[in-house]
């Protein structure tokens, strides 16, 4: 099973505006501005590290929506931008338990 979390070294800080939220990337200098799927997926890496599932529960509790293979498809490529980008990082499960 895959974990993701923040990246470990990242500081992060954020501003949210009515409609729009930005994320800051100290070390990277980056500013990132995010969709709400992006700020509800990186705000609960920041609380815990999760699983694909358990975002996915947070994203539909959050958004009221089901969980169906759409919604997963988005999470999973939003994970995999944010990696591309240095702001989270994926650990097997084994890892973590070592």
């Amino acid at each position: 099973m895959h974990i993701w979390r923040i990246h470990s070294k990242q500081s992060l800080h954020w501003k949210h505006w009515s409609e729009q939220s930005a994320l800051y990337q100290v070390d990277s200098g980056e500013t990132h501005f995010l969709n709400p799927l992006g700020v509800v997926i990186l705000m609960q890496l920041e609380a815990n590290s999760s699983n694909l599932d358990q975002l996915c529960e947070r994203v539909a509790t959050e958004f009221d929506c089901p969980i169906d293979d759409n919604l997963r498809n988005q999470v999973a490529a939003s994970l995999m931008r944010f990696d591309e980008l240095g702001l989270v990082q994926c650990q097997h499960n084994e890892d973590v338990i070592a």
